[in-house]
């Protein structure tokens, strides 16, 4: 018997029996519309994943902490020394584009006219160095949630500090309006005092005042919007007073340093020779991976149910075609009458169940098509409210995907009809045809 023959069987008996055939169909439409939908949503969620660390400037950079990196999970960090022999080792990375060097202290409060500020982070900068990389500058002109709108510049009044300039300050915008200003131009030029104290149940040691002219003030979209910026001679000197140590930053070395990768695929190779110095890293790989690896978790769940669900369908696979056996017993008596051999039956109704596992299949895609249309339109305006992308589409279907899942519900149905299959072939021809 030739496969047409057989095809135009099974077609011939599930028009016969359209309403159970529809019940079984559903089953396995169920199955393969879940099975679509989460590789369409996992494939969105990687492409997604991708694209965004790619294109997204920020990603490119690469934190430095003055910690020692330890295999071990379990281990405290240790301080280690970030020097300038460091730094020189950073900036002949061929992938490296630029990088800044920073030390942190704190002041206990600030004073600008009738005005006073409460306590602030100082970050001392090499003024050799850049103060805002060029990634974290392209990261604010491309973000639309950004707060002012049309400014995009890091200093958003006066100008940033140049080398040598000791006596200059840069101040967050962020921390001038909690001290209740809003001029922002006002306060240019204008005398800043910064007071380091010890507290008083410690030390009776006199308040370190230190005073500078306000040279610029700091986008509130940028790092260091909350904080003061001082040149590193004046950062050692405020670390001193609290520490008792001289020439701080060439005994202690910097607290982080920022690194700016030429692009993102550079960024784990950069990142893991940093780590072969020694040091503890932040960077958006890991971030990517971790994502990725939650995204993976959550999408194998949803496989293991959408494969419980097909194999649930392939119990109504075989009852249907113990039913169809039941009902064809003695038309197999008269195939086997004809000469029909065992292998022929069994074809038959093989070919019967790969039928069913087709149009569950096809129903089953159709459906998940359709659904994502809607989710996808949900997904993509989340999205792009969220993070004012210009995303068209979210949920991806990949033609192999697409033709593997139908490939694999033939299969599980085929091998779902087996066992009815093989009793069919194994009727006895005299007895079947005595069947009524």
């Amino acid at each position: 018997m030739k496969f047409n023959d057989c095809i135009d069987m099974a077609i011939n008996d599930i028009k016969k029996r359209k309403f159970r055939t529809f019940l079984t169909s559903s089953g396995i439409a169920i199955g393969v519309m879940l099975l679509v939908l989460v590789f369409g949503l996992g494939n969105g969620f990687r492409k997604y994943t991708e694209e965004r660390f790619q294109n997204k400037d920020e990603y490119k950079i690469i934190k430095i902490d003055n910690k020692e990196a330890s295999k071990s999970s379990d281990s405290e960090q240790i301080e280690k020394k970030i020097d300038s022999n460091v730094i020189d080792k950073l900036k002949n990375f061929e992938s490296v584009n630029s990088l800044k060097s920073i030390t942190k202290s704190q002041a206990t409060k600030t004073k600008l006219d009738d005005k006073e500020g409460k306590s602030v982070e100082v970050i001392g900068i090499n003024p050799g160095e850049t103060i805002f990389l060029n990634a974290e500058i392209n990261a604010v002109k491309t973000d639309t949630n950004r707060k002012n709108k049309d400014i995009t510049d890091p200093i958003i009044a006066g100008r940033t500090i140049e080398n040598g300039e000791n006596n200059m300050v840069l101040v967050g915008q962020k921390y001038l309006k909690k001290m209740g200003i809003t001029d922002f131009n006002s306060v240019i030029g204008k005398e800043f005092e910064v007071i380091s104290e010890m507290p008083k149940d410690i030390s009776s040691k006199e308040p370190l005042i230190l005073k500078f002219e306000i040279a610029g003030v700091i986008n509130s979209d940028y790092n260091y919007n909350n904080s003061i910026v001082v040149s590193n001679d004046t950062i050692s000197k405020i670390n001193e007073f609290y520490t008792g140590e001289k020439n701080f930053i060439e005994n202690e070395g910097y607290s982080e340093v920022s690194v700016e990768v030429k692009d993102f695929n550079l960024v784990k190779d950069t990142a893991e020779k940093v780590r072969d110095l020694g040091y503890v890293t932040t960077d958006s790989v890991a971030l990517a991976e971790s994502m990725e690896q939650q995204s993976k978790i959550f999408e194998f769940l949803l496989i293991i149910g959408a494969v419980i669900v097909l194999l649930v369908s392939c119990i109504g696979v075989v009852n249907t075609m113990t039913m169809a056996v039941y009902e064809k017993t003695k038309s197999i008596g008269i195939m086997k009458a004809q000469g029909a051999s065992r292998s022929t039956i069994q074809y038959i109704f093989l070919v019967q169940s790969g039928v069913f596992g087709f149009l569950g299949a096809a129903f089953g895609i159709i459906i998940a098509l359709l659904i994502s249309l809607g989710l996808d339109k949900i997904l993509v305006n989340m999205i792009n409210s969220k993070t004012g992308e210009g995303m068209t589409n979210f949920i991806s279907f990949p033609v192999n995907m697409v033709l593997v899942t139908i490939a694999l519900s033939v299969v599980i149905t085929i091998l779902a009809g087996l066992l009815p299959a093989r009793r069919a072939a194994k009727l006895d021809p005299v007895d079947s045809l005595g069947c009524e």
